[in-house]
């Protein structure tokens, strides 16, 4: 079985503006992160997102809505709604989005087709999105868009449960007194620069908690200490290390960063689990984790995806560990099966990687 290795690094020079721009909806609980260059409408309620795509311009419009009857029922609206205009229904599917399904219609009109998906989760009001654009370039603007989908979060930080049919949705109140939160775009907030005023000192070696041996590392134009557990080989790769380990299958990359000229932890995870999308025939599954402690101090979060690259079922895990501007970033793919044997001691892994400063 053949590993593809993940680089864990994209080097920035200097501090730069983010990437993305988000796009949040209280509403429907989500939030969605998208290139900075395409530009944004909102008007009633609604919000489009406009995009080129080679010569034309796709555009995605997005809103929340109340839905509560069977997927079955959805898809048949659809199709009645296109059959009515004259449109031709190409497709309808669904796939998982954070757990839940997201239905998905596809028709085709003369001169633009439109892929119509609501998240059915269960919300009051869920997220619908209308993604559209000249037949010609359809193919590459669904492709950006999904990149985008990838992003997906919920605004309370719960992983949404699938919508029950069943579920009797109580009548909005009358508007009086405040009004809903409407959905907004805005730029991800600015890491804080961190300035610590502290007593001379004298220098001391690091002191290397047990069951983990460590390397020097630099990163920001700092030397660094990099820790890792006992039981891993860890083999210097550029900036990198490919660490193993005899019960995983290939080799875990890790990269030392810093924020000063390496983006946020966050940002270098969107960018981590959006460049090797293209590889995927199909994605079945994305999972994000929660903010958490690690045993070593550091702040996790974590991405995995799951779905068929070639006819192999396979599955893509990166995760950042950060501490006071500082933090590790870590890529792996391997087949599900393999995964499955080697998951155990990848949760281990993340617990006790960490990165300091040397003093």
């Amino acid at each position: 079985m053949t590993v593809t290795l993940l680089s864990a690094v994209l080097l920035t020079t200097g501090i730069q503006p983010a990437p993305f721009r988000i796009y949040t909806d209280p509403g429907a609980d989500i939030a969605i992160s998208y290139p900075r260059e395409w530009t944004s409408e909102q008007k009633r309620g609604r919000t489009t997102l406009l995009f080129p795509v080679e010569t034309a311009t796709a555009e995605v419009e997005l809103l929340n809505t109340r839905f509560l009857e069977p997927i079955e029922k959805w898809h048949e609206y659809q199709r009645q709604a296109a059959e009515a205009s004259g449109w031709t229904v190409e497709r309808q599917w669904q796939e998982d989005l954070l757990g839940v399904p997201l239905v998905l219609n596809r028709v085709r009109q003369p001169d633009r087709v439109t892929v119509t998906g609501m998240l059915f989760a269960k919300n009051d009001r869920k997220l619908l999105f209308k993604l559209s654009s000249d037949p010609v370039v359809f193919e590459q603007a669904n492709a950006e868009w999904k990149k985008a989908l990838l992003t997906v979060r919920t605004v309370s930080g719960q992983l949404p449960l699938p919508e029950d049919p069943n579920r009797v949705i109580p009548a909005e109140p009358p508007k009086q007194g405040k009004k809903p939160d409407k959905p907004t775009i805005k730029d991800p907030e600015k890491p804080r620069p961190s300035i610590k005023i502290e007593p001379a000192f004298e220098p001391k070696l690091v002191q290397l908690p047990k069951g983990v041996q460590s390397l020097p590392a630099k990163a920001g134009g700092k030397d660094l200490t990099f820790f890792y557990p006992a039981a891993w080989t860890a083999k210097p790769a550029g900036d990198a290390f490919e660490l193993s380990h005899p019960d995983v299958t290939g080799v875990v990359r890790v990269e030392p960063l810093a924020e000063l000229d390496s983006g946020t932890p966050e940002e270098q995870l969107l960018k981590l689990s959006s460049r090797s999308l293209g590889d995927f025939v199909r994605v079945d599954s994305r999972r994000d984790g929660r903010p958490s402690r690690t045993r070593a101090g550091m702040t996790l979060l974590w991405v995995r995806r799951d779905g068929l690259v070639g006819e192999t079922a396979t599955v893509e895990y990166f995760a950042v560990g950060s501490k006071e501007g500082y933090y590790w970033a870590l890529g792996y793919r391997s087949s599900l099966p393999d995964f499955a044997k080697s998951e155990k001691r990848l949760n281990e892994l993340v617990q006790l990687l960490q990165v300091l400063v040397q003093q």
